[in-house]
């Protein structure tokens, strides 16, 4: 039996990939198995590709510099209870891009393939 916060993820999942599917005129996709282990441990995810395909990398602390992941993602999830806040330089530095806790992008937009770091929040302000 699906748990009541796995069984929303799924709902919203669903929907957004409605969404897209209408806004860009691209069907809706299953989730890859990354973004299934994302929503299973409750963690925040970074994919090299859109909609969550590709390589992965799970974080669960802030990380000041992504090293091998650096400038690499294109789609996240953030399934963890915090706010994330990426940045484009390493230490927390440049450009921030926040985003709030149990929400996931299949595309990173303007900002792909540029995050360098990562900081994870407890408060409830979306800030970091």
């Amino acid at each position: 039996m699906l748990s009541k916060r796995r069984l929303i993820s799924l709902l919203l999942a669903a929907f957004c990939g409605l969404s897209v599917s209408v806004v860009g005129a691209t069907g809706a996709q299953a989730a890859s198995p990354g973004a299934e282990t994302c929503w299973s441990y409750n963690v925040s995810c970074l994919f090299e590709h859109n909609d969550w395909q590709g390589s992965y990398t799970m974080l669960h602390q802030n990380t000041p510099d992504l090293g091998g992941w650096n400038d690499h993602t294109s789609s996240v999830i953030n399934d963890s209870w915090y706010v994330n806040c990426y940045y484009e330089h390493a230490n927390y530095n440049g450009w921030r891009l926040v985003r709030p806790r149990g929400t996931w992008w299949t595309s990173m937009g303007d900002y792909n393939d540029q995050i360098t770091s990562v900081r994870f929040s407890g408060r409830w302000d979306d800030s970091c």
